[in-house]
């Protein structure tokens, strides 16, 4: 569950240049899977926290709609808004 989190082809990271599941570890400013950038961060003790923009959420299956991020160690999220299931 945790890795097919945040896996989908179409998602757009702004720390990268083209769309798909990658996502730029900081400080080491490598390019990385999410899943393995959120595992780096769990095994760092860094706490996570998602950065979005508007409809945080739409399209997920309900089963991993919190449970995804959540198991990644994500915190907090932050967006502009969120489809009804994180709300």
């Amino acid at each position: 569950m945790a890795r097919g989190t945040f896996a989908n082809i179409r998602l757009v990271n702004k720390f990268v240049e083209k769309a798909g599941p990658f996502t730029v570890h900081f400080p080491s400013e490598e390019k990385l899977p999410i899943f393995d950038a959120a595992m780096r961060y769990k095994q760092e003790n860094v706490t996570a926290i998602i950065l979005a923009g508007k409809e945080y959420g739409s399209g997920s299956s309900r089963d991993w709609a919190a449970k995804g991020p959540w198991m990644q160690g994500v915190r907090a999220v932050l967006a502009e808004s969120y489809e009804r299931i994180h709300r």
